[in-house]
């Protein structure tokens, strides 16, 4: 009989650590996952395309929208497109974020010129193409330890009950300068959303990235919620993704229960 309760409790022991390890997992996880998506951002804002000057970037002349080829960027060099910034997109149910550099057109035309562009509308959006691929880069979730129950976006102009169907979210250079005279100089940061339209169709990231809006609902979010669950306790986080005057803000809310991800 003794041994019979020191094994139970042996295993009732077993059962706490692995539960607290896989709270501690979490719970780190998140924290990386928020600073990586925040190290995206910043990116954005100091007009950072990583691997740049691997790529030569040049308009395709059938869709007259930006694309890579191979050369060696020089120093000073006037290329055909500018750095726009990154796209997200999450998938429920995944443990990984796909993560697209999106690049725009240098000008537009307009009266008959080439003029530069100004304003994010005139660039023609794109993520990155090199060969006929789009590049994309992968994260995962530190230990496996969790999976998105929803991603979520709040705004004016977002449809009641359709807020958790927008997977996917583009940081942006807006192209527009601060109007704070304290950031003269700087740009602001523009936050997109993107909500494919539900299966049968088949809608890619690529023309969610172009704004294609037959195929995807694009919208100006108040904010972008993503709510993770533990994979082995019964934790929940939600990281909220705000624009705001100065830039792009992020907060990272942990509750043991799914009251924390709303709805």
């Amino acid at each position: 009989m003794v041994l019979a309760v020191s094994g139970a409790l042996l295993i009732s022991a077993a059962a706490v650590f692995r539960g607290k390890q896989g709270q501690t997992q979490f719970n780190q996880a998140m924290r990386d996952l928020d600073s990586k998506i925040q190290s995206y951002i910043s990116d954005v804002g100091a007009g950072i395309f990583p691997e740049a000057e691997q790529y030569l970037c040049q308009l395709d002349s059938a869709t007259n929208r930006p694309h890579l080829v191979t050369g060696t960027q020089v120093a000073g060099s006037n290329q055909d497109c500018i750095f726009l910034g990154k796209a997200i997109e999450t998938a429920v149910g995944s443990n990984k974020i796909a993560v697209y550099t999106v690049l725009g057109n240098r000008t537009y035309i307009s009266g008959g010129s080439s003029v530069p562009v100004t304003e994010f509308s005139q660039s023609r959006p794109e993520p990155a193409i090199y060969n006929g691929a789009v590049l994309m880069d992968e994260y995962k979730i530190a230990f496996d330890a969790a999976e998105l129950v929803y991603a979520m976006a709040v705004g004016s102009t977002i449809p009641p009950g359709q807020e958790k169907r927008y997977e996917i979210a583009g940081f942006y250079n807006s192209l527009q300068t601060q109007p704070d005279p304290s950031q003269q100089g700087s740009q602001s940061l523009l936050v997109k959303t993107y909500r494919t339209n539900p299966p049968p169709a088949v809608v890619t990231t690529k023309q969610c990235i172009e704004e294609d809006v037959a195929n995807c609902r694009v919208d100006t979010p108040n904010k972008w919620s993503l709510c993770f669950k533990s994979k082995s306790s019964n934790d929940y986080a939600l990281l909220v993704i705000t624009p705001t005057s100065a830039g792009v803000g992020t907060e990272l809310i942990f509750k043991p229960d799914p009251g924390v991800c709303p709805g």
